[in-house]
Formats: C-alpha cells, structure tokens, sequence
C-alpha cells in the first residue's frame, strides 16, 4: 500500500524522521544507527484505517535487513434499507404489506481493491448481494468503498415492483471511521383498481324498459374495517381510520353510472347508503369484490327490480375449480314455472340444447325473464362423468355481475367430476403361511401418456412416476392386509395405462421382476370408479449347498455353518450325500460359509463368502475340502509301515496331527485350507533312517506327498589274521562274498578288499546275513564255515555276539591258519583233502557263477 506516513522513534521517544511507503508499500531506511526503534503509522492510505499500534525494531548488526510489517484494515461500507409506501409512508395501504421486499445491491461502477493491484471485486452492474427485508427495515453486509446502487427484485404482497434505481456512495471518510454508514428509503406504489356502477330503477309503466337511476348513492369501504366492526354501519362511523384509496363514495350521474377512484389492493364491501328519492327502497345487499392487480376493474348492474337476464354457463373441473376448455359440454335449460325447456332462435334456428365454446363458456342468445331455471347437462366434456342432477338457478336477485356492454348477467357454473381408476393388487409371499410380511414397495409409472381432459396438458408421460395422496417418487408399501390399494388415478380423456413395478420386498425373497400393467377404458359417463385387481406372489429364494472334495464328489460328515453380515449365525448342519437347501436368504446380502469342523481326511475349508441374486432359480454353493496324503516307501518305491509322523502347524507351532504309516497310505487330519505345515518323520521304520521334514502349504488342490526312506546302513569290517600270530595278514589277496542264506547259495555282494590293511568291508542295512571266505591269503587255508551277521535296531552281531562299534566302526577279527609245510608228509593226507575241497569250492563258484 502506497502512501502510508510513518514515524520513527527511539526507546526514549524521541522522533527520529518520517518516512512514506512507495508504489510497492514499502520504505527502506539506511542510515539508522545500532539500537531499539518504535514505527508507527501516522497516516493511513486511502481507503484504509489508521493502525494505531506500535510496531518495534532493533539493528544489532551490519549488513542485516529488519523488516517490520504493518497491516491496514480496509474502510468498508454498509447500506439501510427502510421500506415505505409512496402515499403513507411506513403504514401499508389496502390489505398490502410492506413485509418482505427483496432488493438487490448492484455495482454502479466496477469496485476495485483499494490496493494498488488493480483487482475488480465487482464488475459494473453485477449483483453484489440480495436481501429480503424482514418488517420494513433491512441492512446488506458490509461492502468495499465504490459506487453502488438499490433495486428492487421482488415487491412486497400488494405493492408494484418499483423499476427505480437508489444511487449509494460509498466513499472514504478518513482514516478513524471503520463503517461509512448509508440509508436509503425505497417507496413502492400500491396495486390500484377501481370499481364501476349501472344503476337503474324499474319503470312502472313498463315492466319491460328500465331506466337509469340519477343520485343513487354507493359507499365502498375495506373489508377489514367493517369485520373489526362487526357490520357495514357500523364501519361507517370510523373511516377516519381509512386512507383515501381504502374508501369511497360514488354517486350515480344522468346515466345511471359511477366510478371510483383508484382503490389499494384489498377485499372491499360496496352498499347503497342514500337513493335520490324516499319512494325507492335502497339496495339491501352487500357487493364484495377484490383488487389483487393493477388497473384491475370492476362492472356491476344494479336494479331495483330485474325482468330479465342473460344466462352465462361456466364448465369448471369439480377437483380444480378450473374452467374445462378441451371439450365441450351440451346442456338444456328447464323452466320450471312453464314445465319445458327453453327454446330460443339464433339466426335462423331455434335451438332447445346449448353447448359451451373453446373456453368452457356458453351464453344464451337470449335473455330469460326472472324466475326458476333448472339446467340439465346432456352431454358431458370428454373424460368427465355427465352431471345427473339438475342444476338450478333463479333470476330474481336485484344485483347481477355486468357484461362488457354493461347489461346484467347471471353465471351459472357447472362443476363435473372425473372418473378415476384404481389398482388393487393383492400381494402374497411364499411359505408364508397366512401371516402377512410387511416390506414390499412398488412403484408406479404411467404406462401412456395421460391427458388432461380439462385442458389437454399432459398430466403424466409415458414413463412418469405417479404420486396420489402422499406418495412420493411413485412410491407405494402394501398394507397391514397385504395389500396396495391406490386409488384416485386420472382416466386422462377416456383411456389411460398404468404400470406397478416391485422395487423393493421383504428379506429373503425374490424381487419381482414382473411388469403388472393396468390398462383403464372408460365405458360410459356415469361409472365414477374403474377398479382393475391383479395379484403377484413372492418366492424364496433357495440357495444349495455342497461339500465336496476337489474332484466334485460329496463329501458327508463335514460340520458347516452360514453366517450372515452381521456375524449372526444363519444355519447350522452336518452334511450328507445330499445338497443342503436353505431358503429365505435376503437379496444382494453377502452371507458367509464356514466349515466348522471337516470329515476325518480333510482339510478345513477357507470360508466361501456369496451373495445371493435376486432369481428365482436355486443358487448353488459349493465347497471343496482338501485330502493331505501321505505316502511312505523305500528306495524301491515299496511302500513301508510303522513310520511315525507329526504334522505342525507353521504359525501357530501346534501338533495337529500325529500318525503311523501303513502300506495304503495315510491322509493327514485337522488341517485348514491356506496354512502352511510341516511333516516330519519322528520315527523311521526298523532299517531305515528318519526322511527330511517337507513343508507344504493347501491351496486348492489335493495334496500326496511322497516321503522316501533311505536304509540305515553299517559298515562292517573283517579284520584278517593269522591264528598263530594274532596279526593283520596283509599284502596278500584273499576273497570274501556275503550270502542271503546259511548255505550261502544266494549271493548278495563282494566284500571290498584291501590288501595293505588286511580288511575286508561289507556295508549292510538291517537283515541277517553270512560271510563266506571264498579264497584264503596265499599260504593259508580257506576258512570252510559261513560267518553270521545280524543287523538290527540293538546292534551288529557276529554269531549272535554284540560287536562294540568303535571310532572306525564295526569290526571282528577272522583267523586264517597256515597251509602246512610240504617236507611234512604227516599232513599229506590233510593237504589233499584241502585241495580237493577247494577244487570243488572252484567248481560250485563257477556254476554259480553261471
């Protein structure tokens, strides 16, 4: 903000200099000293308030900038409204109001900020603000400094809208006054009108001419003056109350006729107060009529005693009270006095039946003398139902409405009613056993475009939501019975459709999606109500629900349960071979299937969450368990018993199965669908070593896991040597083979040799078996006995001795004895026998062999 005067002070008061803001608001001072300032404004810009604070600053060093803000608040405006009548000033005139004026504040010029951005806040003749006055006064909000103007939008009840503009300036009046502070007193004009006489006298030499009444004297006076007083007269007395538009007096001319000066708005009574001679009796009865719009003009005929008038039929709707204008209506006039209808010429006709023009009115040719009428109607408009009742009137009163040319007139107005449909539908659900179930909504459209016989508008189109008595959006529930009963519907100009459509019904039934169509005729004129009925059941809807296993077969034994969305447990069953069926589910509700508890051999199921759709047909729902098997077999792929298993839980830790394995198979129990296990082998069968644990997770298939067990295996070494020395024999070759049987026919394997040890190393798994020296060290004897060995969970045993397994394993020792020397001819005989035994031992190896 430019232009803004500052002064600047040390902490002792004193003043330092003045200073002023440029065109960006903002001043800089360079030659201020260390030390403590005091800024204050001493002048404000245009447009704002002084601010009246002090603001400090301190310099404590060089080359650092202090910068001290200072805001201004801007000056704003405010316009008073006070609402007045033009004539009267704050008091209304007529039955008007001063209440409730809406006025608006408009830019007289663009409004800009009153900094120096330039902003427009309100474009030249734009709407700033709107206001309805409550009483006679009202204030708008407080607004930025421009020039503006008042305009009325909407005039109070009885006023005319004023088309003046009130020019308001807002302007600035200093830098100590926060609100400039404008009134403005806007004056409406009241709706004006005025009332007219004919006034006439019988003439006794001629009953037929009558002639105008001179000096005849008429006093009009605002109704709320004379119901305060109870009475005409009395009201008389205290006009001094009254403005002078809300009364007059009028008096007759030459001619018969008078006319009042302008009226304000509002409900008047007129009354004979003086005739020119003592010989004519006054007029009795009182003339009531309303002013409710400008220029608005009153004609009445008033004679002391009438021969004859023009007849006017009017043909209004009986509900609206509105003049039917789409058809036309014939009609006949019956004298009573004479017994017979009223026949008149027109042109060179004479007519008995009159029928109503485009506006719904008829007038007779001519007019009827005084006396009893009866008006029958003979044919009614289309779409109406014919008015059976005679219809009467009389010409006989002094006081009649005028026409355009002043000659007296009595209206007739012919009510008639239309005939209208109603729907009956009789609504039940299944299985319901005779009891109602309340919930069932419908909505009705009409199926045809309806027509107004009144005036052709279109009351519904085709499509259109129907709304009788206090239905909404073409709402309707059936009642306490069971049924929806809409009635009152139009027939439009003879036929009309309608249309009820099921929106909404009670939980666990099927929504109709039946279109229930209700077309209506009109066969006569005289049938007030057409009632068409049709009916409509509801079903249930049936939800089936299976468990199987993942190849679609029936699993029974499985314990399942169904909530709903609130948690709220549903049903509950043990399954079988067959479906489960429940019924009575609620449309577009999610409902929750849970296993409880799983047949023995599978895993529980995740839980199958479905929705139910609103069909007829059975909705199924299946889930499918899981099977966890476990197969237990050797290297051979044999199938091996006794294993003992456990199966846990990989979150939770927890042991939920434990079994031993058979030759079939085994299916793993208590598991759940999407957790993930371990199987572990906690005891292998005898001979066999405990197989790795396997982790699997269930998915949605069925699962076999195929657990091998290796043998357990030992090693066992032969340890030649000599049965003199007690020493290894080494470096020599010999053979050992190990047999299936005692008479070791059945080979099983070779023994691995190594001669610098003197060993020979058999590797067994769980079993029994026989080692036999097939070719003994060069110079010692082959040994002729087979060795048992038994393999098993206690232990190794050589000959049914328990072998102590040592760092290196399992071992014993096997004595060969030396050939004996060939000088010896004592051991002749035993060498022969040795080669003889061994030549055989050669041969049974070879065909052994073979």
């Amino acid at each position: 903000m430019a232009n803004t005067t500052l002064e600047v002070y040390d902490t002792s008061g004193n003043k330092i200099k003045t200073v002023k803001t440029d065109k960006t608001g903002s001043v800089t001072s360079e030659d201020l000293k260390y030390g403590d300032y005091v800024f204050k404004e001493v002048a404000a810009p245009h447009g704002y308030l002084l601010n009246g604070e002090s603001f400090k600053g301190s310099i404590r060093e060089d080359g650092v900038v202090v910068t001290v803000e200072i805001k201004d608040k801007r000056v704003k405006g405010k316009v008073k409204i006070t609402k007045a009548d033009s004539e009267t000033g704050s008091i209304a005139q007529g039955d008007a109001s001063l209440n409730g004026a809406v006025y608006g504040l408009y830019a007289r010029e663009n409004i800009v900020d009153p900094s120096n951005d330039g902003v427009v806040l309100h474009k030249k003749d734009t709407l700033v603000e709107q206001i309805t006055l409550q009483g006679v006064e009202g204030s708008f909000s407080e607004q930025d400094l421009g020039k503006y103007y008042v305009k009325e939008i909407q005039a109070p009840q009885g006023y005319q809208l004023s088309k003046k503009e009130y020019d308001v300036a807002l302007s600035y009046e200093g830098q100590n006054v926060p609100v400039v502070l404008r009134e403005v007193t806007a004056k409406d004009k009241v709706i004006t009108g005025n009332v007219e006489i004919h006034k006439y006298c019988a003439d006794s030499n001629s009953a037929e001419v009558l002639k105008p009444e001179q000096g005849a004297e008429l006093t009009v006076i605002l109704k709320s003056l004379v119901d305060k007083y109870k009475s005409f007269e009395e009201a008389l007395k205290h006009t001094d109350e009254l403005s002078k538009r809300e009364y007059d007096v009028l008096v007759s001319d030459k001619n018969g006729y008078a006319k009042s000066k302008d009226l304000a708005y509002g409900e008047y009574v007129m009354k004979q107060t003086k005739t020119p001679d003592p010989d004519i009796l006054p007029l009795k009865e009182e003339i009531i009529f309303t002013i409710h719009k400008q220029n608005e003009q009153f004609s009445y005929s008033i004679k002391n005693a009438l021969t004859e008038s023009y007849v006017k039929i009017v043909k209004y709707d009986e509900a609206t009270q509105k003049e039917i204008t789409l058809s036309n209506m014939s009609f006949k006039v019956w004298d009573v006095k004479h017994h017979k209808y009223v026949s008149q010429k027109a042109g060179n006709k004479r007519i008995d039946t009159f029928t109503t023009d485009e506006k719904g009115q008829s007038t007779l040719p001519l007019p009827l003398k005084s006396g009893a009428y009866e008006l029958h109607e003979v044919k009614a408009p289309n779409g109406y139902l014919i008015h059976q009742a005679p219809i009467p009137f009389e010409i006989k009163k002094a006081v009649f409405e005028a026409d355009e040319d002043g000659d007296p007139i009595t209206v007739v107005k012919v009510y008639d009613d239309m005939p209208t449909g109603r729907i009956v539908l009789k609504k039940s659900f299944e299985a319901a056993n005779d009891k109602v179930i309340k919930g069932a909504v419908f909505q009705l459209t009409a199926n045809s475009e309806i027509i107004n016989p009144r005036n052709g508008s279109v009351i519904y189109h085709k499509g259109d939501k129907v709304n009788v008595g206090q239905a909404e959006n073409g709402r309707y529930e059936i009642n306490e019975e069971g049924i929806l009963d809409i009635a009152g519907l139009p027939l439009g100009i003879g036929k009309a459709s309608y249309a009820l459509q099921e929106i909404e019904t009670a939980d666990g039934y099927v929504l109709s999606d039946k279109k229930i169509v209700f077309d209506f005729e009109m066969k006569d004129d005289t049938t007030k109500e057409y009632v068409l009925k049709d009916s409509i059941e509801n079903k249930q809807t049936i939800v089936e629900i299976t468990k199987e296993d993942t190849k679609g077969k029936a699993i029974a034994g499985a314990e399942m349960q169904v909530f709903d969305e609130k948690d709220t447990l549903v049903s509950e069953w043990k399954t079988s071979q067959a479906p489960h069926t429940i019924k009575g589910l609620a449309v577009g509700k999610k409902y929750r299937l849970h296993e409880k508890e799983a047949p023995l051999g599978y895993a529980q199921a995740k839980d199958v969450y479905f929705t139910i759709e609103n069909t007829e047909k059975v909705q199924s729902v299946a889930m499918r368990d899981i099977q966890v098997k476990v197969r237990k077999v050797d290297e051979a792929g044999k199938a091996l018993a006794n294993a003992k298993f456990i199966v846990t839980d990989t979150k939770t830790k927890q042991i939920v199965d434990r079994f031993t394995s058979d030759t079939k198979g085994n299916v793993v129990k208590h598991l759940i669908e999407g957790h993930s296990y371990i199987l572990q082998e906690v005891e292998a069968p005898n001979g066999y070593v405990p197989a790795d644990p396997v982790e699997f997770t269930l998915k949605d298939k069925d699962i076999t896991i195929t657990v091998e067990n290796k043998p357990l295996k030992i090693e066992l070494q032969l340890v030649k040597i000599d049965s003199d020395t007690k020493k290894p024999i080494v470096s020599k070759q010999f053979v050992f083979q190990a047999f299936a049987d005692k008479e070791c026919r059945h080979k099983l394997a070779d023994a691995v040799i190594d001669t610098k040890k003197g060993t020979a190393a058999f590797t067994f798994r769980y079993g029994k078996y026989w080692i036999k020296e097939i070719q003994a060290p060069s110079g010692y004897q082959v040994r002729d006995d087979a060795i048992e060995v038994t393999v098993n969970e206690k232990g190794v045993f050589v000959n049914g001795e328990a072998l102590r397994k040592t760092e290196q394993g399992y071992y014993f020792h096997f004595e060969n004895t030396k050939l004996p020397a060939t000088s010896d001819h004592t051991n002749l005989p035993l060498f022969f026998a040795s080669l003889i035994i061994s030549l055989f031992a050669f041969v049974l190896i070879i065909r052994v062999k073979r």
